[in-house]
C-alpha cells in the first residue's frame, strides 16, 4: 500500500503545481495586497489566508540511541496552511521519502508561528508510515525563511522528525502561493 502511495507522489505534486498556477487565474488571489494585513476584516481587504506549496529536498535518518546516519534520500512533499491570525496558522503536510529504508512517508498537522513576516516556526504532530502498512507517532519541529515575491514565495526549510526509533533531518526548498 505504501509503495502505491509513493508511486502516486508525482501525480500529487503535479496536481499541487496545477493548483499553484491556477490560483491567480481562478480569482482566488488578489494581487493588490502585497502582504498579510489583519487590521481590517478579511472580507473587506481580501487577505490571503491560504497557502499551498510543494517541497523538494533531502532527508537523512539517524538511529535514536547511536545517532549514526542510517540513510539519505530524496524528500518530496505538499503542504497547506490556513493563517487564522496575524502570527499563527495551521495546516496539513504530506511528505514522501524515496529510500530503501522503512521510513517512507509522513502526514502531520503543523501548527505554525510567524513571529516576523519572513520566519515560520512549526511544531507538527502526526503519523509516520513505513513499509508493510505500519505507522508510528511522529513530531516534527521545523523552521523556514520565506522569501516573498508578491503572493508567491520560496522558502529554504529545515526540520527534524522525532519517533521512538529514530530522528530524521529534512532539508530543502518549498515553493508556494498565497491566496
Amino acid at each position: 500500500m505504501l509503495n502505491a502511495l509513493l508511486r502516486g507522489a508525482p501525480a500529487v505534486l503535479a496536481g499541487s503545481l496545477t493548483l499553484l498556477l491556477a490560483a491567480p487565474i481562478s480569482g482566488l488571489a488578489d494581487d493588490t495586497t502585497p502582504g498579510i494585513r489583519y487590521d481590517e476584516p478579511a472580507s473587506e481587504v481580501g487577505i490571503p489566508h491560504h497557502h499551498v506549496g510543494v517541497f523538494a529536498g533531502g532527508a537523512t535518518r539517524y538511529k535514536a540511541p547511536e545517532h549514526e546516519e542510517e540513510e539519505t534520500g530524496l524528500a518530496l512533499g505538499v503542504e497547506y496552511e490556513f493563517r487564522f491570525a496575524e502570527h499563527f496558522g495551521a495546516g496539513l503536510l504530506f511528505e514522501a521519502v524515496s529510500t530503501d529504508h522503512a521510513r517512507d512517508a509522513i502526514l502531520v498537522v503543523p501548527i505554525s508561528w510567524h513571529p516576523w513576516e519572513w520566519l515560520k516556526l512549526s511544531a507538527a504532530p502526526g503519523a509516520e508510515f513505513v513499509e508493510h502498512g505500519a505507522h508510528e507517532f511522529v513530531i516534527r519541529l521545523a523552521a523556514a525563511y520565506e522569501i516573498e515575491f508578491g503572493h508567491w514565495n520560496l522558502a529554504p526549510e529545515v526540520s527534524v522528525d522525532f519517533t521512538r526509533q529514530s530522528q530524521t533531518c529534512v532539508y530543502g526548498l518549498s515553493f508556494g502561493r498565497r491566496f
